[in-house]
């Protein structure tokens, strides 16, 4: 023991374990925070998508007692698009505000329900004197006015990003250029739609003039004339005088090929039954 307490590599490898143990501690301390951190954000995230879930529903449940429920709907449509560009703080204070909103449709009573509570009083004749006070009425949003309003502002703002990222965002541009001329024009059905296809260009969708490109191709090949016949189909075999129909190939008696001379009706070249596509000039073909 006393040895090993006057030689120096005794104190070095003290001092190097005690040194180990110090940063083998940190880190597992360290380790552990962040693994505690990473399982509360996934916590907060599943209750805010479950909030979301849960006002939706509730939404819908208020609505089916007449009670009206848009500007919570919008709220919700707030935090369900926050919630999928991964901002979820704001996606927390939009669905809290939601249930807010839906909070205070419950416990406003149906105004049916109040008409028919109220107590019914004879009819008073009107004295000359009497004047009218004029009744204003509530002005009513029209159809879709509020959903194109929101989503084309969501969208514009998806684009910005997009350019900025150094994404080809023209088609959703121009779909956003017309959803604005549309809600210009007071056509919030047809903005609505059009704000829709910019975002489902930006989300990865078919685009819509891509769309268009390949149905009038398919047109203009479905409009190509069938391949030409120029001698007439035969009516017999050439070798053995078998009676054939014109859409024999072989001949059922002795076998031989029946041969056509098919044209192409561009130019000309000899074609074979079975090509699709024309193999000098390339003219898509089709049988009748």
């Amino acid at each position: 023991m006393a040895d090993l307490l006057g030689d120096p590599m005794f104190y070095v490898t003290l001092i190097i374990l005690v040194i180990l143990s110090v940063v083998t501690y940190l880190e597992l301390k360290f380790v552990k925070r962040k693994r505690l951190e990473r399982i509360e954000n996934k916590v907060r995230v599943d209750d805010i998508y479950n909030q979301i879930v849960t006002s939706r529903a509730v939404s819908s449940a208020i609505k089916g007692q007449g009670r009206s429920t848009k500007e919570a709907d919008m709220a919700i449509l707030e935090a369900d698009t926050a919630f999928s560009r991964g901002n979820y703080t704001d996606a927390k204070a939009a669905v809290e505000r939601a249930k807010e909103l839906l909070r205070n449709a419950k416990k406003d009573p149906d105004p049916s329900l109040q008409f028919d509570a109220m107590p019914q009083q004879p009819a008073k004749s009107k004295l000359p004197e009497e004047c009218e006070v004029p009744f204003q009425e509530t002005k009513k949003l029209p159809k879709n006015y509020l959903e194109s309003k929101f989503l084309i502002g969501s969208v514009k703002d998806q684009v910005e990003q997009a350019a900025r990222n150094g994404a080809d965002v023209s088609l959703a541009k121009d779909s956003i250029k017309l959803a604005e001329d549309a809600f210009a024009r007071e056509d919030y059905t047809e903005a609505l739609k059009d704000a829709l296809k910019a975002k489902k260009s930006l989300e990865g969708g078919e685009p819509v003039l891509e769309e268009k490109a390949k149905t009038k191709e398919l047109a203009s090949i479905e409009k190509v004339p069938a391949a030409v016949v120029v001698k007439p189909n035969l009516s017999k075999c050439e070798k053995c005088s078998m009676e054939l129909y014109p859409d024999d190939m072989f001949c059922p008696k002795c076998g031989a090929k029946v041969e056509r001379d098919i044209r192409c009706p561009r130019c000309a070249n000899k074609l074979r039954v079975e090509d699709a596509y024309c193999r000098k000039c390339g003219l898509p073909l089709r049988s009748d």
